[in-house]
């Protein structure tokens, strides 16, 4: 057993070692170039810091933990993200330096931010841009406030797949209707079977939109739910999720052919003392609720359950 430990020990050594060098070589290739602006400008300072912060953390761990060569490891990826974000900023380009560290880190995030959709406007197949546009605009329109840096964003995608774009002709609902509609707009674009990482990458990218402006509302937290379930969903990355299901039970002759009318997209299945109208799923209990709403505005008594038969709430109106 203490060979074992020996042998493990000699190869944690090595490791170090070679994380050691590895980190010498690519900052010995950056320390020559560090005067190239292109060079400068193609380091990610936001990927660098994130990789930065996780590191400190990391090394205060392995210091509780007295893993010292956790520490050391640590400290040597720290100090070249240390230096890959100094040579990101700019300090050792011609003529940046006399602008100060602060104001060359402030430059470098804003170019960043900039170029931050540049690698996402590649993602989709020119077929699929225009539905993509429509989402994105949608989903920027949702709750009322449309934001400068929300404009900018989608209107490079349109510039860059070359749609001819205009907020006026742009997809516009209200209450409800935009909820419903932005749902119905997703579902249409997963119907033409997109490849699982575009599809991907379209959520990804309403994320991106709902954060930009630096405020989530109400409205894009209830619908970026919704949408991200309908893509797990369509991808296959749906594992274990709640699933919501409206279930409108008719109380009279009238009501059923009504439903078999009016709403002929509703699936008819058997519960308990009868049948019941289910539409969905849902991945939202508050899209489901709205859902659930529009009926009970028909006069029609209302029920959400969740998947598996559990009763999640139940509302009629008066």
């Amino acid at each position: 057993m203490e060979n074992i430990r020996q042998f493990v020990l000699f190869l944690v050594h090595v490791s170090l070692a070679m994380t050691l060098i590895r980190v010498y070589l690519s900052l010995n290739k950056l320390w020559k170039r560090k005067h190239d602006r292109m060079v400068a400008e193609s380091i990610s300072i936001i990927a660098m810091g994130l990789g930065l912060f996780t590191n400190v953390f990391l090394a205060v761990n392995f210091i509780f933990e007295k893993q010292i060569y956790g520490v050391l490891s640590s400290i040597i990826w720290i100090l070249s993200a240390v230096f890959t974000i100094a040579v990101g900023t700019g300090l050792w380009v011609e003529g940046e330096r006399t602008k100060g560290i602060w104001s060359l880190l402030m430059q470098a995030l804003k170019l960043e931010r900039d170029e931050v959709g540049d690698l996402a406007k590649l993602m989709f197949q020119p077929a699929d841009a225009q539905e993509v546009v429509n989402i994105l605009t949608q989903v920027a329109l949702i709750d009322d406030v449309l934001d400068d840096r929300e404009k900018e964003f989608i209107e490079s995608f349109a510039d860059s797949w070359g749609i001819d774009f205009t907020w006026d002709s742009s997809t516009r609902g209200s209450g409800t209707t935009s909820f419903i509609a932005l749902r119905d707009s997703m579902n249409g674009y997963l119907s033409t079977s997109p490849p699982v990482t575009q599809a991907s990458q379209l959520a990804d990218l309403i994320k991106v939109l709902i954060n930009i402006d630096d405020e989530v509302s109400s409205e894009e937290e209830l619908i970026f739910a919704e949408l991200t379930g309908l893509v797990d969903n369509y991808i296959g990355a749906n594992t274990g999720d709640i699933l919501y299901d409206v279930v409108v039970v008719t109380q009279t002759v009238e009501q059923e052919e009504s439903i078999k009318t009016l709403l002929p997209d509703l699936t008819r299945k058997p519960i308990t003392g009868g049948y019941g109208y289910f539409a969905g799923p849902f991945y939202s209990s508050r899209y489901a609720e709205i859902i659930r709403d529009e009926y009970n505005k028909l006069d029609l008594f209302a029920v959400i359950e969740r998947e598996g038969g559990h009763l999640r709430a139940m509302d009629q109106t008066a």
